[in-house]
């Protein structure tokens, strides 16, 4: 999905919510564009400027732009630990992906390209966004 495309989906996202948005609904937004050992990701970051339109239709936008591992961690847990409570969850990453053969993870822009076995620790899981939205599927 291109940038431009993106942000039309979340401004389409924001007028389909608009009614209503609680101040308890929560968005993770984690835009990476300047990765220091890979190849930067052109407009990586854009995604972290369009959830402004989340911020104003209500939405606790817990965001990072470029994040590394030390950004990345406590943005995530801060996630984690408010989507109970929240009244709906919107989760946006844009960013360099590595897969395995079980899990897809978000890098960080400070990967230094982790083999498999360090992976879960030096870079987000998907897994552990999906276990979140799995826990709260009503929002």
């Amino acid at each position: 999905m291109t940038t431009h495309a993106l942000k039309r989906a979340l401004v389409g996202l924001v007028m389909i919510c608009a009614t209503p948005l609680w101040a308890a609904d929560i968005a993770l937004v984690i835009g990476n564009e300047n990765y220091d050992e890979l190849q930067n990701l052109r407009r990586g970051d854009n995604v972290v400027a369009a959830a402004s339109a989340l911020d104003r239709a209500g939405v606790d936008v817990i965001g990072a732009r470029n994040a590394d591992l030390a950004a990345l961690q406590p943005t995530v847990a801060q996630f984690v630990q408010m989507a109970p409570n929240a009244d709906g969850l919107i989760v946006v990453l844009s960013g360099r992906f590595l897969h395995s053969a079980t899990d897809t993870y978000l890098l960080p822009v400070d990967t230094d390209g982790p083999g498999i076995a360090r992976l879960s620790f030096n870079a987000l899981p998907l897994s552990t966004v999906l276990a979140v939205l799995a826990a709260n599927p009503q929002r």
